[in-house]
This record gives C-alpha cells, sequence and structure tokens, in this order.
C-alpha cells in the first residue's frame, strides 16, 4: 500500500499533536497542584490532580505493584493492532481517527512507565453528578472512537 508523505506527516502531525498536549498539561498539573488538590474553574468544572491506577474510571485499579506494567504491555499490543489497522486501511478519513486513538493510548503508555499510573485532572459535575476525573489522552481516545465508528457506520450506508 502507498502513501503520500503528506498523509504520513498529517497522521504523524495527529499522534504528535496530542501526545504533545496531553504530557504538557499532566506536566504542568503535577508541578503547580499537590495530589488530591484542585481548584475550580466554574460552577461545573474543576482542575485536581488524582492518579488513575487502573483503565477507564479506575477499574482494575488494585494496589498490586506490577499492574501498571501489565496494563502497559496490554495497552502496547492494543496499540500494535492499531497501527497494523491503519496502516490496512485506505480510508485516510479512518486513519486520522485511529490516529487520535493512538495519540492518546500513547499519552497514558507514557504515564504508566512515568508516574506509575495515569493522570487525570479533568473533573465535571453538574446537578449531583460526577463524572471521573480524565485528561486530555482520554479525550483523544473517546472522539477517535466515536468518529471511527460514525465513519464505519457511514460507509455501511453506502
Amino acid at each position: 500500500m502507498i502513501y503520500s508523505i503528506r498523509n504520513i506527516l498529517c497522521l504523524m502531525l495527529i499522534i504528535s499533536t496530542v501526545f504533545i498536549s496531553d504530557y504538557f498539561s499532566k506536566l504542568w498539573v503535577i508541578s503547580n497542584l499537590e495530589y488530591g488538590r484542585g481548584f475550580s474553574v466554574s460552577v461545573f468544572f474543576n482542575i485536581i490532580h488524582v492518579k488513575n491506577l487502573g483503565v477507564s474510571f479506575s477499574l482494575f485499579s488494585n494496589n498490586i505493584p506490577i499492574g501498571p506494567y501489565i496494563l502497559a504491555a496490554v495497552v502496547a499490543a492494543i496499540m500494535i493492532v492499531l497501527l497494523r489497522i491503519m496502516y490496512k486501511t485506505r480510508d485516510f478519513i479512518a486513519r486520522c481517527c485511529l490516529a487520535l486513538i493512538l495519540g492518546g493510548a500513547l499519552g497514558n503508555f507514557c504515564d504508566r512507565f512515568l508516574y506509575g499510573g495515569v493522570i487525570d485532572f479533568l473533573d465535571f459535575h453538574l446537578w449531583g453528578y460526577h463524572w471521573p476525573a480524565f485528561n486530555i489522552a482520554d479525550c483523544a481516545v473517546v472522539c477517535g472512537v466515536v468518529l471511527y465508528s460514525v465513519r464505519s457506520l457511514m460507509l455501511e450506508k453506502t
């Protein structure tokens, strides 16, 4: 399969933009907020410094010392599968969606080795409901998955 340099650079730009913005936002949080502390941005949004030792919504966050590394290995395997899918697909939009997912996965993957868990800091709450804290990498993964799913449904209809 032949890829143009422009397409490859675009995909690399998406992955690196997600990764770099995620990395520096977490670095700011770690440098400026004590663990467990934060501040209110609005009536429904806080910035808070927390660490997720598990996966989404702190699932599998047992205090097993090797746990973050097992999760990192699983994430690495998933990233390899996503790279293979990205390589095989001809649909550039689908590749961009996969690049969003890869950039986010890479950001959280690095956290597991740097910090022993994923740094989360975006904290939303409204009318007594509270969403678990998350980060920019999580946003990129969710956006990539949703856009990829919508794209797949659109292609099915044609």
